[in-house]
């Protein structure tokens, strides 16, 4: 059976020569099946293409599943609890692993400039915040960020005070009252230390539950944020108060708010 691949994502052409553009014809660059993104987008809505952009911004990404294509303003955009964009920027040292790579000889090298330089900058979408904290995700990995000075609190896989949210955004989420995001399943948790088998009483602490989408938990205790995996109960972002190897969100705040993920909230 000869299966014809959608144009708006037969992405990729001839790498050596030039081809047509598959929306208007006209010549396009090695590699590409399209003169740039407005054919691409015109081929996607030509296709039956449904637009996700909530804050009537131009579609940035493009997505075949099993909802069809899907036009969207952010790769987020069609989660529950999206927002809009907030830009980040690397505020860490220059010289980082994260910017190197590895030549033919398996030598590591720094990557070229203009890579490092977009490198630097990424578009998060906004979940939650309170006018504090905030919640945001990137390439399905969720991090939490301060507002005062936009310094990151981490999450996966943000390295705390590596990155920053830009003021102009840090701004909008703290002036956001957009929307009410739907109250999580439980507003209060417990976190529990784990302490040898020797020691007693074991510590637990009641914390406020501000927002889950079913994957993380963002809490509050005493003014410290804190930002909870569902899947292990691990503190994956904070201010160093909840080590992550010494203590979990309990399994029965996790199992409550992993409910969520089969009611249609989890991230795309």
């Amino acid at each position: 059976m000869n299966l014809r691949v959608k144009p708006s994502y037969d992405l990729h052409g001839d790498p050596i020569a030039p081809s047509a553009c598959l929306h208007c014809g006209n010549q396009t660059t090695p590699m590409n099946n399209f003169c740039g993104m407005e054919c691409h987008v015109a081929a996607a809505r030509a296709e039956g293409g449904r637009d996700i952009r909530p804050n009537d911004l131009p579609v940035t990404c493009i997505r075949y599943d099993a909802n069809g294509i899907l036009l969207l303003e952010h790769e987020h955009a069609d989660h529950p609890d999206y927002r809009f964009p907030v830009e980040v920027e690397w505020v860490g040292p220059d010289e980082h692993d994260d910017f190197s790579g590895f030549d033919g000889s398996g030598q590591s090298v720094r990557l070229p400039e203009s890579i490092v330089a977009s490198m630097k900058h990424e578009s998060h979408a906004l979940l939650f915040t309170d006018g504090i904290a905030a919640v945001t995700i990137h390439d399905a990995e969720h991090a939490l960020w301060y507002l005062d000075d936009g310094r990151c609190g981490g999450g996966r896989p943000r390295v705390a005070f590596h990155w920053r949210m830009a003021e102009p955004s840090r701004t909008a989420a703290r002036l956001d009252r957009s929307r009410k995001v739907s109250a999580p399943p439980l507003s209060e948790a417990q976190v529990h230390r784990r302490m040898p088998a020797s020691q007693h009483p074991a510590f637990i602490h009641p914390v406020e539950v501000l927002y889950t989408d079913g994957y993380v938990v963002l809490s509050v205790y005493k003014g410290e944020y804190a930002l909870w995996d569902v899947r292990s109960g691990k503190c994956i972002a904070d201010r160093c108060v909840w080590t992550p190897t010494e203590w979990r969100l309990s399994p029965a705040a996790c199992e409550a708010c992993a409910a969520l993920r089969t009611r249609g909230r989890a991230p795309s």
